[in-house]
C-alpha cells in the first residue's frame, strides 16, 4: 500500500538484501524529518550500528554528536571514500531533489530504498524499493541488519574526514 503501513514488516525481498549485507551505510533523507520516522532511525542506529549520512535537508534527524553519524551527504567527493567502502546503501526518506544533479554514480554498490511514495524521475534505480510509513519499514529490518564488516576505527577516520572536509578556518 503506498504510503501505508508495512504489512507483517518489510518485503522478504528487503530484508534477504540488507540481511546479507555486513556494510551497509543509510542515507537519511527529507522524509526521515518528521518525529516518527527520526525517532524511528535513532532507535535503527542504536540497534543495528549501522553508520548515518544525513541529506542537507534531512539535518537533525539523527543527532550530530553521535558516533555513528557520519556527516552529510552532497553527493560530494568528502563522503565518496565511505560510500564505496559500504556493500548497501539504505535510501531512507531519501528525495532525488537531494541529490546530486550528475548521475548517481554508485552503481556497483546495492541500493534498497524506503520511501513514503515514488519518484519520477528517480535519482536511481534502487535494487529493491519499499514504499511504506518509513519509520514502521524500518523498525521491520533493524533485526536483519548486521554492521559487523565496520570496524570502529574505520568509521571513526571516515566522519573524521567528512567533517573535516566541511570545516572552514576562519580568516
Amino acid at each position: 500500500v503506498p504510503g501505508g503501513p508495512v504489512a507483517q514488516g518489510a518485503p522478504e525481498s528487503a530484508r534477504a538484501l540488507l540481511g546479507a549485507a555486513k556494510r551497509p551505510l543509510l542515507i537519511a533523507g527529507l522524509q526521515a524529518r518528521s518525529a516518527d520516522a527520526s525517532a524511528a532511525l535513532r532507535r535503527f542506529v542504536e540497534q543495528s550500528g549501522c553508520p548515518v549520512l544525513t541529506t542537507y535537508k534531512a539535518k537533525g534527524a539523527m543527532p550530530e554528536a553521535h558516533p555513528l553519524a557520519m556527516g552529510l551527504y552532497a553527493g560530494g567527493v568528502a563522503e565518496e571514500p565511505l560510500v564505496r567502502d559500504a556493500d548497501l546503501v539504505l535510501l531512507y526518506g531519501f528525495d532525488p531533489v537531494e541529490g546530486p544533479p550528475q548521475a548517481w554514480r554508485y552503481k556497483g554498490i546495492k541500493a534498497l530504498e524506503l520511501t513514503s511514495h515514488r519518484f519520477d524521475p528517480q535519482l536511481l534505480e534502487p535494487d529493491v524499493s519499499v514504499v511504506a510509513l518509513i519509520g514502521p519499514a524500518l523498525g521491520a529490518l533493524a533485526a536483519d541488519t548486521d554492521s559487523s564488516g565496520w570496524a570502529a576505527g574505520e568509521l571513526a577516520r571516515h566522519r573524521e574526514r567528512i567533517r573535516g572536509a566541511a570545516r572552514v578556518e576562519p580568516a
